[in-house]
This record gives structure tokens, C-alpha cells and sequence, in this order.
């Protein structure tokens, strides 16, 4: 009896020195529809997760020197992806995922375990270099903090994916939903923090789905922003502000305190700060000149409340700082304007310069029954309203794109105030760019050598439920878009006309007639997607020119169901006329494309195509170099145009595809991360060698913009929505 140990007794599993493991489990789990491990499963790695994380590395080292953790020997290597194919980032890497043959690959920022948002992401905006990345959801303003603490973040191994991971996720304001961020204008000041003006669509929280939000467009103190958000970094374990609605603010408790929003007269002080004088952009801001409250598009109507409420008194705690940061806004619509109690669905802002200096911009606010146009003069930071276009049905996508004319169209003046001072300001003429955008030196670097047109005019591509239309801003002239390989049925009498015949009459009557001539029924061929203008660089072998300051050329990207065409700009009319340069068709027909162009310096310049839909992202990748070798590729009736543009259809196109069976959306360009470098053990961002010489050198700005990446927003999950990243893979001679 001595020799049976007890090694050969049976061992109970149900014992309470033995705890289950995971394979038990999921089995109870198959066999018992009550087992509570599914719903718990999530919250236990995330616990875990949460508790690897509170451990120091030397603490860490000490558990595995007793017999804690797993030997490295045993841990079982991870099987590469097969080629074209990318797994999804929920098992961990050492590196980005690179997708299958191309050059793109992707990046996650923060614990595998810890959603970003609970809600869909809607929107996001960089900050200081992409330090910061806010975050607009349904719950409110959150961000990504993806260095905290840098000064004491060290790398043990000193790879890009620790150093990611360190993102960490705040709330920055809950109580408003943020549906759209952009910057109207950002400056740095002479203290390290930025200055200038953020546009955003704003509404209350969806708390019932039945009714419809109220949602109105503002414009943030940028300074205030960013204000708040380093606040938020440093307080982690402090409660966000909280709004409540859009329409007034509602009292908040503060310790004993009753808080009111600020007046008229405060928000006017406020916003004296946000104007920066573009001579010495680090001027302090005592000798910045003032500016007056119509300065802007429009001046909030301030609750009822006495004018002791704005008095130092009532925000005299820290506490509060957080509140007046986060209210620090002005709404773009006047008492008694079109969008006074009108609910906005969503805006497009188009920009002549960058967010650097104050060019020429124009804002389409989309509601249900029209389309407001604004426009910014030169110089200028005030919002102006410019005309209205009546929509027979509420359109869904509005896009600013440049057309081509190929008539000669009379300067007009439109039926608004200031209508006559835009026709002086912009006449018309034979060389160059017309019509609205006819000063600007964007409009005619669009321009293609050798076309027969007069220039070209700044129009609005709008996209409704079934249909899409072209609206020329100067005259209101309205056409129908259809693809060159359409075709199936004859012109509607909209496309047998053109553009000028259709709206003779510049009313808001004409208009009405002649944009309810276009058919809203359905046709089968799929929906259009916005779109997209690209600033290409020319690659050295295409004009001689070996240098990285060479100049770029401009291109359209449209998308329509299961195709993606890529076409010169300007936008020729009528499209379906006009061969493409090439035409790329996706296995699956995507809710969004975006588009990028990966500059690396031991490889040809890719046009990389990224198409997202509800089962993951597909990459379509080929050379730039056929853009540029083809002359007048869309004219009808060239045969050797036709030729050369066919014969692009045999350039080579890599694919690759990363199946999430999940959704996946674009959310904006930007980043550089594919240039972290983190060999000394913290992270830092190289920019390349001629980046510091974006002053002198205006095309490489727009080369820099073209290189970004893209951000966008994959769902894993209920209530579990990430943040990631699509660029170049991390090498030394990436740009």
C-alpha cells in the first residue's frame, strides 16, 4: 500500500484547491445556456490586464526569478499571415501589422482589453503632432493621450508596439455628442500651447432614438481646447465636466457653488484671444489687436441671467476652470438666421491654404431642405452667408470639387449681400480659373496643361439617398452625375443639356425647377461616396526633376458601389464622357474609400486606395508614375488618349485585405507614425530631412499631407470601438 503515492488518487475537479481552467469553462459554458462566464469573460481579461499593467518590471522580474509566469523557452511562436491576408489585431504583435504585398500597415493604440469608446467614434482631431488624439463620440468629447507621461516612459525593448500601447484614454466632457471636428486655424504660442479656432458639430445625447437631436455647428477656442486637455492629461482620475444640451447651459453644482454660463461680454473677451497676428504668430497675447464680436459668423445669445454671473467671483475656484474651458464657443447661427432652430445634419468645410494662414474658405451647412453656403474673404476669420440651395430631398454627402467649363460663363451677380463685391473681386477670365474660385492659386495650379476649357469653377458635389448632383456655386447651374461605364440607359433631358442652359434664371425658383428634374430612383448600381482630391507629387521620372521639392498635380478619386474611378482635375462635364484614368473594382462593396500615397525612399511613390466596409478593410496599391503618362486621357474622340488609358488598366495592383468582419470607417488624414522612432527607449516623432523647410519650399507641404496616413474606427465588439491607424511600415528612409 506504501507504494501507491498519492499521485494516483483521482483528482476532483470541483475541489476548491483546483480552479477551473479556461477550456472547462467554455465547456460548462456549451453545455449549461445559463453559464455566466461569457458575459464575465471580458471583464476578467480586462481586470487582468489592468493588474500586468500596476506591475513595475522589476517586480515583474522578481515574480518570474520565484517560478512566476511561463518560461520563454515554451512560449509557442505566431505563424506569419499568409501573403494578401491580415489577422485581426486582437492577438498581440511585436510590430504593426503590415497587410499582405503592400506597404501599408496598421497600427493600435492602447490595451488590447480597454475599448476607446463605447459608442461609434463619429470623428477625430490630432493635436500637437498627433500627441493628442480627441475623440468625438454619442457619450461626448474624449481623447487619446498616446504618450502619458513621456518624461518617465521608458521601453524595455524599445519597439513601436510598446510604445503605442502606452496610449491611454480619458474623457475630456460627457453630456454633448460631437459629430465633426475641424481646425479653422492653429497657431503655436511662445508658452508650447496652441491657439486658434476649432469648427464642430455639436447635439445633445441621443437619449431617445425617435426624436430628432438638435444639432448646431460652433466654433471652440482652440486655446481653451487644448487648455483642457492638458488638464485632463494630468488629472486622470478626475471627473470630466459634464453639459448638458445645446441650447443653454444648464447650472451645475461645484461644492457648495451654483455655476451659470458666462454672458455675451465674457465670451467676447474670450475670443480676443483666439486672433493671432500672422506677422509674429508668437506675439504675447496682451499686444495681440483686438477684435470685435461680429468678427465671427455670429455672437451666442447668452442665458437671462444678471451680469454678476461672468464676474471673477463665480469662477474664482480650480475647479471650475475645467466648465469655462470646455463652454468656451460661439455658435455660427444668428437670432433670427436660416439656421436659427434649424437642426444641422452635417457641414463640409473646403480651405484655399492651409490651417496655417487665413485663405479663402467656404462651409456648406447641410439641413434637411437646403444647403447654406458661407464663404470666409481673404484676411478674414468671419463667417459670411453667401446663397442657399434648395434639396428636394435631405442630401446625405456634400463634397467642394473643381469643374471645368467648357462654355464661357458671364460673371453674375448672385442674389445675396455681398454678391456684387464677389463679381468684382473674382472676374472672369480666359486663362485662368473662373467664377468663384478664380483668385485662388490652388484653383489654377488644378488646372491640366493643354485644356480646351476656360479655367475652372468651384462647385459642390452633393449625394442623396439614390442620386448624386453637381451644383455650380457661381450660377446655380445644376447637372447629373453618372459614371463613364454606366451607361444601360440613354441621358436623362438634365445631361442632354449643359450647364448654363439648365439654370438660366438665377432665382431661387429656377433652381428649384431645374434640380428636381434629376430621377431619384434607384437603379441598382450601387452608392455614390464622396469625393476625393489628392495633391500627387510628380515622381522624378515623370518630369526630369530628381528633387523631393518637385511639384504635384492634382487628381479625383470617385466611388460608386463596387468601382472606384481616379480621374484629372479639374472634374470634367458631363462625366460620363470621359474615360477614367483607371478604374479599380473591390470584392466587396465598401461604405467608405479613402486615399493615400506611401513616399518611401527605397521604393516608387504607390497610390495606396483603402476601401472600408461592414466586413473589414481592402487595399488596392499601385504606382503613381501611370498618372503622369498619359496626356488628356478623358477627351472624347482621341484615340491616342484612349490608348494610353486603357493600357493603364495593366499597371500592377497590389491587394491585400484585413478581415475583421466588423465595421470599419475612415475617420481623417493625418499622422506620421510610421517615422517613431523609439532606439534610444522613449518615443519620439523624426520628421523628415526637408520637413523644416516647408516655409521656403511650398510643395513639399503638400507632398508632407500626402504622405500622412489615415485614421479610422473599427467596432469589435458590442459597446467596443477602437481607434487605429493605416500608414506607411516603419522604416528609415520613410518621408
Amino acid at each position: 500500500m506504501s507504494d501507491q503515492g498519492p499521485t494516483n488518487t483521482p483528482k476532483d475537479i470541483n475541489a476548491a484547491e483546483e480552479l477551473p481552467t479556461y477550456g472547462d469553462l467554455e465547456e460548462q459554458e456549451r453545455s449549461n445556456p445559463n453559464s455566466r462566464f461569457g458575459r464575465w469573460r471580458s471583464w476578467v481579461e480586462k481586470r487582468a490586464a489592468e493588474r500586468y499593467a500596476d506591475i513595475t518590471p522589476e517586480d515583474r522580474a522578481r515574480q518570474r526569478e520565484r517560478g512566476w509566469g511561463l518560461p520563454i523557452d515554451t512560449a509557442v511562436p505566431e505563424q506569419a499571415p499568409p501573403p494578401g491576408f491580415a489577422t485581426s489585431p486582437m492577438s498581440a504583435q511585436l510590430a504593426p501589422q503590415r497587410l499582405g504585398e503592400t506597404s501599408l500597415s496598421l497600427y493600435e493604440f492602447g490595451s488590447r482589453f480597454i475599448p476607446h469608446s463605447s459608442t461609434p467614434i463619429r470623428c477625430l482631431l490630432p493635436l500637437l503632432e498627433d500627441r493628442y488624439l480627441l475623440i468625438g463620440s454619442d457619450d461626448g468629447l474624449g481623447m487619446l493621450d498616446v504618450f502619458p507621461e513621456s518624461e518617465s516612459l521608458a521601453l524595455e525593448n524599445g519597439s513601436v508596439l510598446h510604445a503605442l500601447e502606452a496610449a491611454k484614454r480619458r474623457d475630456v466632457w460627457t453630456g454633448e455628442s460631437i459629430y465633426q471636428l475641424n481646425l479653422l486655424e492653429c497657431y503655436p504660442d511662445n508658452q508650447g500651447g496652441l491657439q486658434g479656432v476649432v469648427l464642430a458639430l455639436v447635439g445633445p445625447e441621443e437619449s431617445d432614438p425617435e426624436k430628432e437631436p438638435m444639432r448646431s455647428v460652433r466654433m471652440y477656442n482652440l486655446a481653451s481646447i487644448f487648455s483642457l486637455v492638458k488638464w485632463t492629461a494630468a488629472h486622470p482620475d478626475a471627473k470630466p465636466p459634464v453639459i448638458h444640451g445645446p441650447k443653454g447651459w444648464s447650472p451645475q453644482q461645484a461644492g457648495t457653488r451654483r455655476l451659470q454660463r458666462p454672458s455675451a461680454h465674457a465670451i467676447t473677451k474670450s475670443l480676443k484671444s483666439m486672433v493671432i497676428d500672422h506677422g509674429r504668430p508668437d506675439t504675447p497675447p496682451g499686444s495681440m489687436s483686438s477684435v470685435k464680436a461680429s468678427s465671427f459668423a455670429s455672437e451666442r445669445s447668452p442665458p437671462k441671467h444678471q451680469d454678476s454671473a461672468d464676474t471673477a467671483d463665480s469662477w474664482d475656484l480650480v475647479d471650475d476652470l475645467p466648465l469655462r474651458w470646455a463652454t468656451d464657443y460661439v455658435n455660427l447661427a444668428t437670432a433670427g438666421s436660416k439656421l436659427s432652430n434649424t437642426p444641422v445634419l452635417f457641414y463640409e468645410l473646403w480651405r484655399n491654404d492651409g490651417v496655417n494662414s487665413r485663405g479663402t474658405s467656404m462651409l456648406a451647412v447641410v439641413t434637411k431642405t437646403a444647403i447654406l453656403l458661407y464663404e470666409t474673404p481673404r484676411g478674414e476669420r468671419s463667417f459670411r452667408f453667401v446663397k442657399e440651395f434648395y434639396t428636394p430631398l435631405p442630401a446625405k454627402l456634400v463634397t467642394f470639387v473643381q469643374q471645368t467649363n467648357n462654355d464661357i460663363v458671364r460673371a453674375v451677380s448672385v442674389h445675396h449681400e455681398g454678391g456684387e463685391r464677389l463679381r468684382k473681386e473674382r472676374p472672369l477670365s480666359r486663362g485662368g480659373p473662373e467664377g468663384v474660385a478664380s483668385a485662388t492659386p490652388r484653383a489654377r495650379r488644378q488646372s491640366i496643361p493643354g485644356d480646351s476649357t476656360y479655367g475652372s469653377q468651384l462647385s459642390l458635389f452633393v449625394i442623396f439617398e439614390k442620386k448624386a448632383g453637381l451644383i455650380r456655386i457661381a450660377d446655380s447651374a445644376v447637372s447629373e452625375m453618372e459614371l463613364w461605364d454606366d451607361g444601360g440607359r440613354p441621358p436623362s433631358p438634365i445631361r442632354a443639356q449643359s450647364p448654363t442652359s439648365i439654370h438660366s434664371i438665377h432665382s431661387s425658383s429656377g433652381f428649384r425647377k431645374s434640380i428636381q428634374v434629376l430621377d431619384f430612383h434607384r437603379d441598382g448600381r450601387g452608392m455614390w461616396q464622396p469625393m476625393i482630391t489628392m495633391d500627387i507629387p510628380y515622381p522624378p521620372s515623370a518630369n526630369g526633376e530628381q528633387s523631393v521639392m518637385a511639384l504635384s498635380k492634382t487628381f479625383l478619386i470617385i466611388s460608386r458601389g463596387s468601382q472606384t474611378h481616379i480621374l484629372p482635375s479639374p472634374l470634367r462635364m458631363p462625366l460620363a464622357n470621359h474615360q477614367p484614368l483607371r478604374v479599380i473594382r473591390w470584392h466587396t462593396p465598401p461604405s467608405r474609400v479613402s486615399a493615400r500615397v506611401s513616399l518611401l525612399a527605397d521604393r516608387p511613390a504607390m497610390l495606396q486606395l483603402v476601401a472600408f466596409s461592414d466586413k473589414g478593410i481592402e487595399i488596392a496599391e499601385t504606382p503613381v508614375t501611370f498618372l503622369f503618362q498619359q496626356s488628356d486621357p478623358g477627351s472624347p474622340g482621341k484615340g491616342k488618349g484612349k490608348g494610353k488609358s486603357i493600357s493603364a488598366q495593366s499597371e500592377p495592383l497590389n491587394r491585400a485585405q484585413w478581415h475583421t468582419m466588423e465595421t470599419t470607417k475612415p475617420l481623417c488624414r493625418g499622422g506620421i507614425w510610421h517615422r517613431l522612432d523609439t532606439s534610444s527607449g522613449r518615443p519620439e516623432i523624426h520628421p523628415s530631412e526637408w520637413a523644416n523647410d516647408l516655409a521656403s519650399h511650398p510643395a513639399a507641404t503638400s507632398k508632407l499631407e500626402t504622405g500622412k496616413g489615415i485614421y479610422a474606427t473599427v467596432q469589435r465588439g458590442l459597446d467596443d470601438y477602437r481607434v487605429i491607424w493605416l500608414g506607411d511600415d516603419v522604416s528609415p528612409g520613410s518621408i
